[in-house]
């Protein structure tokens, strides 16, 4: 049992000596003081479980050490002990909170009964206390749990009247606080007298210890529109017993106009209401959780049960148990944590993904409880995320894999992307091209085809193909631009045609060269009329020509006189015969 702390007050050693002594042999711890002025100083720096002091000793009196001792500790048991046996003084004593007043000098047996039950009425003061700071703390882990929840939360007392609503019904009916509280519920702004039976059995059921069911019905919210919900009721109780009624009210005007039109089955109808909430949850400061709600057991497969009591980073994987213990660390240091995004594993394993909300949980006293917030499963998100990176990656891949030059334009003509091809190209890297403009990159292309072009396609949303040719470092090159509209920019497909273009070039060049030789050959063809006898040639006008004439007009060729070796025998047969 632990030992009992009493402080002794008295200006007369021999009654600090004597009682002490007699204290101290029941067990008790004792310590004295001569006067009122070290009592208050012991008082405070030391905390006592009773307090025994004289009235009447100098400047400080037994009055004033018993207001301060309630003063620093409402817990700690006073008793007077004094010689005066006024009524006065035993009133005045008993008016400032004195628990027990003694005349000295007193029995032994009067004074140890006395002291033992001032004793019990303090453990039972610090037992109350106790109590009444979990009270505390439930309600403020109940209020902060509610205020929340992303469901619509009513309370109303015995009698059927509301006395509290959250955020998130003031949202749901758009009435504030001022127009809700206080009013019974069947007259409430948002009520509606169809429903009127349904809303008493609903409102009883808890009060007659029934299974609570769900009451959907309409309701006015204040814009005058009418809406569907759907509302949940349970006692509300504190320290066993039955306080109040709570109602969790959902909206659920969507679906209900779903049903209508899909007519889905009641299954699908709850699947759809369980989708919607969010998870909620609170932690101790050794991070055990202490709250979970059930829709934990749909992300992660255990029950609620299997999961409280225990730290979150026993559900952790390994490679997040350090880093978000960091985070509950900072969390309980009083930093807001919004958006956090981390990892759990299911009970089959199974790698999720929660996006989190965290602050500190404290009691009215200001000491910390904990940490407390609400979280969504993004697992499918994250891999969407991921399968978009990987085709992202993948079309990086083939686009730099083309050979040719490829680049996009947002609809400011700003570079979205920029290929491998294009950096050998100009060598300007992809980290300096993406993010600027075509003019900042290439100034003296404004104005010219290609920016005319491409202002064109983005006006069009029109494909275009052109030529072109632009001067990069001290060389001229031609291109072949393909541009195809696409979402709000342009992606461009470029082919340096500069070889190309010239061995065409050069093509045609030794094309016109041919055609020109070829102008300027001369050839005979075709029936030539020729004399039998002087063997002279009749031109195209009619004119009858030496054979060596004609041929020297319609050829290249140039003649050189001279006898072959038949004329030469002939011309010396005449000269024989001559002589």
């Amino acid at each position: 049992m632990k030992e009992s702390n009493i402080l002794l007050v008295d200006d007369e050693e021999f009654v600090l000596t004597g009682i002490g002594t007699m204290l101290e042999n029941e067990g008790y711890k004792v310590t004295t003081a001569k006067n009122g002025e070290e009592a208050i100083k012991l008082l405070e720096k030391n905390t006592f479980d009773l307090v025994v002091t004289d009235l009447v000793m100098g400047n400080v009196d037994g009055f004033a050490v018993v207001t301060k001792a309630k003063e620093l500790c409402p817990e700690t048991t006073t008793m007077v002990l004094t010689g005066y046996k006024t009524t006065d003084f035993a009133i005045d004593a008993l008016r400032i909170g004195v628990d027990d007043y003694l005349i000295k000098p007193s029995d032994t047996d009067d004074l140890l009964f006395s002291v033992r039950r001032c004793l019990e009425k303090s453990k039972a003061n610090k037992v109350r206390k106790q109590a009444e700071e979990k009270l505390v703390e439930a309600e403020e882990r109940y209020r902060n749990l509610i205020d929340l929840a992303p469901a619509g939360v009513v309370v109303l007392n015995l009698k059927g009247k509301v006395i509290s609503i959250n955020r998130a019904y003031e949202k749901l009916t758009g009435f504030t606080q001022k127009e809700i509280v206080g009013k019974h519920f069947m007259k409430l702004p948002t009520s509606m007298s169809l429903r009127s039976s349904q809303s008493l059995d609903a409102f009883f059921s808890p009060l007659k210890k029934e299974t609570p069911g769900s009451l959907v019905s309409q309701y006015k919210h204040k814009d005058g529109t009418i809406r569907w919900a759907e509302a949940f009721a349970g006692l509300l109780k504190i320290q066993g017993e039955n306080r109040a009624v709570q109602a969790i009210v959902l909206d659920i005007t969507e679906r209900k106009h779903a049903e209508e039109v899909l007519q889905e089955s009641e299954e699908k109808y709850r699947n759809l209401v369980e989708m919607s909430q969010g998870l909620i949850w609170s932690c101790d400061p050794e991070g055990c959780f202490t709250y979970l709600n059930r829709a934990w057991e749909d992300a992660l497969g255990y029950t609620v049960g299997e999961m409280i009591g225990h730290r979150f980073v026993e559900f952790k994987p390994p490679d997040r148990e350090k880093m978000d213990a960091e985070v509950f660390r900072n969390t309980l240091n009083g930093k807001k944590t919004f958006g956090y995004e981390t990892a759990y594993l299911s009970k089959s394993g199974e790698r999720r993904t929660f996006l989190f909300n965290a602050r500190i949980l404290r009691d009215a006293s200001r000491r910390v409880l904990g940490t407390q917030g609400t979280a969504y499963d993004i697992t499918e998100r994250k891999k969407m995320e991921d399968a978009l990176r990987e085709s992202e990656k993948k079309f990086r891949e083939l686009v730099n894999s083309i050979a040719d030059v490829f680049f996009a334009f947002d609809k400011n003509l700003r570079y979205t992307y920029w290929n491998i091809a294009s950096e050998k190209l100009t060598e300007i890297s992809a980290k300096d091209a993406i993010g600027k403009s075509l003019y900042e990159l290439f100034p003296n292309i404004k104005g010219t085809q290609a920016d005319i072009l491409y202002q064109d396609i983005l006006k069009t949303k029109k494909a275009q193909g052109f030529e072109y040719t632009y001067r990069i470092g001290n060389k001229d090159h031609a291109f072949e631009i393909f541009g195809y509209p696409f979402l709000d920019g342009i992606s461009v497909f470029t082919k340096d045609i500069t070889e190309r273009r010239r061995v065409e070039e050069e093509r045609e060049k030794l094309i016109s060269e041919l055609q020109t030789a070829s102008a300027e050959i001369k050839t005979l063809s075709g029936i030539i009329p020729i004399c039998a006898m002087c063997k002279k040639i009749r031109d195209d006008e009619g004119y009858w020509k030496q054979v060596e004439v004609y041929v020297r007009d319609h050829t290249e060729a140039e003649f050189s006189h001279g006898l072959c070796p038949d004329c030469v025998a002939e011309m010396e047969k005449e000269i024989d015969e001559i002589e």
